[in-house]
């Protein structure tokens, strides 16, 4: 019986195979029909249709069919159809087909489901959205039919298209279809700007077709700017919002149009001013009267949003801001550029875009902007005060805002500027140690970090508003990446949410068990306890498949002086070699020493680019490998 079982065992074994690599073969048989090697799934078509009657009504189409072979990870049986007062949801619907195109099952409106957006910062806003939640997956291979129709009543949020998808595109499509005469331009990227063009009915149709697109590249430490690499950016030359007209054939226009917006809103009430000059009073220099105010505004306002119509654009005056002590980013910043006016300081509110949302194109002036900061330019340089940040100082533009293009609302117009990103210098973290080490690899310390520009702005977003407990906790693993049971006996942070023009100031005292590894009689030590390079830092792609910038937010230099104790009777069998790197990119610059018992370790990288252009890929990954391999590397000692 024993081995009739083992015998019905194994055909039941060699059936379950059989039947699982005919499985997989179907499927890959069936993406390989229309893709020539194996994928998760494709895009069979994506068809985008934007019809515009006039300036306050357009409809947006879209249709996308996706195949799905295997899991589907990306939740593309889910559609979300975002609304405010300028554009309403029409139509949404999912429809699941089989390969032969037999409907499974359609959505229906018992499926749809609808809700407000309401961040924690926004108290009032007229954003909702509407959405069908995934559908149950049905036996794979399967389709998934996604269908949206969108009305828009301002051509000011005319939809861009990205055609990529991380998966294959086999055909892709926009078509805009014009009623009457529309003055407007476009940007491409990765394909041509000049469409097929003809007549329809009577109406104007401008056609742009792609076929068999490959998966967009995803790329490490790509720019937000990269994250698509075709793209058309559509923008009406003459808009209309809420009754306001516009135009965007300059910056220039599009200033002028944003300070009608703002006209009659920066006044401040008597008793506001005066309390401005008496704060101001015992003042002398300009520099001294902005960080004043601008301490004044963090510690006075808060910011909330309030988007209502075009009040998502308009700021508040600065009288009503000032009363209610809140406001959004152009509500605070229009305040700010009032309180400097009462003191003598001319500024300027400037419309910004987040980085991290992609770059502003200077050479397409347009609505690319996501939010709203004050310039003050002073004889020497320009401060760029972000007006919603609660622990940054006045002359701290921002990780996310260094770089970047903003459009300041001048009385003569616009004109746009480049925000200046901050030398490696100036982001600097230092991080000096002392300390004891065991023969059981138990490393004893007492340790300083000092971390000044962006890395300290780094620190203040991440400890501000936590807890003490949940503070140190993050603290913890940011001091010991490299050790998972690093804890504080005890710590101390300075210059958190106050005297923010000063470095953020870490003292600590911990016990690290297994710091050290043992062998007999030996102790193999890392003496680079605090700053490596890994290959989480290192790109993945190969330098002949690398298509795209390396990019990093900001420059920075991280030193790192540890010096430890080593347990009595053991010498220095061996040690790295000290390393001196010096490269278009930065610097790496590793010394040491072993006197009395003690070892004495300095490290220094400095990275001066925010980009590396792929013609220098190459080097730049030689240069990280080559650190990284010496990061590794322990001092041996041996009794």
């Amino acid at each position: 019986m024993l081995n009739t079982s083992n015998q019905l065992q194994q055909t039941t074994i060699m059936c379950m195979l059989l039947v699982m690599h005919m499985m997989t073969s179907m499927l890959s048989a069936q993406s390989s029909k229309l893709w020539p090697e194996a994928v998760e799934g494709l895009v069979e078509y994506d068809r985008t249709e934007f019809e515009i009657f006039n300036q306050r009504k357009a409809i947006l189409r879209q249709q996308t069919l996706y195949h799905i072979y295997h899991s589907d990870k990306k939740g593309r049986g889910r559609v979300v159809v975002e609304e405010s007062t300028f554009k309403s949801c029409r139509k949404i619907s999912i429809t699941l087909l089989d390969m032969n195109n037999k409907v499974i099952r359609k959505s229906s409106s018992d499926d749809i489901k609808k809700a407000e957006i309401t961040p924690g910062y926004a108290l009032y806003s007229d954003s909702k959205y509407q959405y069908i939640e995934e559908f149950s997956q049905a036996a794979l291979p399967y389709k998934v039919l996604i269908e949206t129709e969108v009305e828009y009543r301002s051509l000011f949020f005319w939809p861009d298209w990205y055609p990529q998808d991380d998966i294959p595109v086999l055909h892709a499509s926009y078509k805009l279809i014009l009623h009457e005469d529309i003055d407007y331009s476009v940007s491409a990227s990765g394909l041509s700007p000049t469409p097929e063009t003809g007549r329809e009915g009577g109406k104007t149709v401008h056609l742009w077709k792609l076929n068999v697109l490959e998966p967009r590249l995803q790329e490490d430490f790509v720019s937000p700017d990269d994250r698509f690499q075709i793209k058309l950016i559509f923008k009406p030359n003459r808009f209309e919002l809420a009754g306001n007209t516009g135009y965007s054939k300059s910056w220039d226009d599009f200033a002028r149009w944003y300070a009608g917006l703002l006209a009659g809103r920066q006044s401040l009430p008597g008793d506001a001013i005066l309390q401005i000059k008496q704060m101001l009073k015992p003042l002398s220099s300009d520099r001294e009267k902005i960080a004043v105010l601008y301490r004044f505004l963090q510690d006075y306002t808060h910011y909330v949003a309030i988007h209502l119509g075009i009040g998502g654009w308009q700021p508040h005056s600065a009288e009503s801001v000032f009363r209610n002590k809140y406001g959004d980013c152009k509500d605070l910043s229009i305040l700010m550029v009032a309180m400097l006016e009462v003191a003598g300081i001319k500024a300027y509110p400037a419309l910004a875009r987040f980085k991290d949302s992609g770059l502003v194109d200077p050479d397409f002036p347009s609505n690319q902007f996501n939010h709203c900061i004050a310039a003050v330019p002073l004889p020497d340089d320009t401060l760029f005060v972000e007006c919603t940040a609660d622990y940054q100082a006045a002359e701290v533009a921002g990780r996310n805002l260094e770089g970047t293009h903003v459009l300041m609302i001048t009385e003569n117009g616009g004109e746009l500027v480049r925000i200046p990103e901050s030398p490696a210098s100036s982001n600097r973290l230092a991080t000096h140690v002392k300390g004891s080490l065991t023969s059981t690899g138990m490393l004893k310390l007492d340790g300083n970090s000092s971390a000044s520009g962006n890395w300290a702005g780094y620190l203040r977003g991440n400890l501000a508003e936590r807890k003490s407990e949940e503070a140190t906790e993050w603290l913890e693993r940011f001091v010991g990446r490299y050790f998972p049971r690093l804890s504080f006996d005890q710590v101390a942070v300075a210059n958190i949410k106050d005297s923010l023009s000063l470095p953020v100031d870490i003292e600590f005292t911990t016990a690290i068990s297994n710091a050290a590894a043992t062998s007999g009689r030996r102790l193999f030590f890392n003496a680079n306890l605090f700053s490596r390079i890994t290959s989480d830092n290192i790109p993945d792609e190969a330098v002949d498949e690398r298509r795209l910038p390396v990019f990093y937010f900001f420059a920075n230099q991280r030193s790192d002086s540890v010096t430890v104790k080593i347990p009595l009777g053991y010498s220095l069998e061996s040690s790295p070699k000290a390393q001196t790197l010096e490269t278009p990119f930065g610097h790496y610059r590793t010394a040491f020493s072993f006197k009395g018992g003690k070892l004495t370790y300095f490290r220094e990288l400095e990275l001066t680019r925010t980009q590396i252009d792929t013609s220098e890929y190459g080097d730049y990954l030689a240069f990280l490998n080559q650190i990284s391999k010496n990061d590794k590397a322990k001092f041996v000692f041996k009794r």
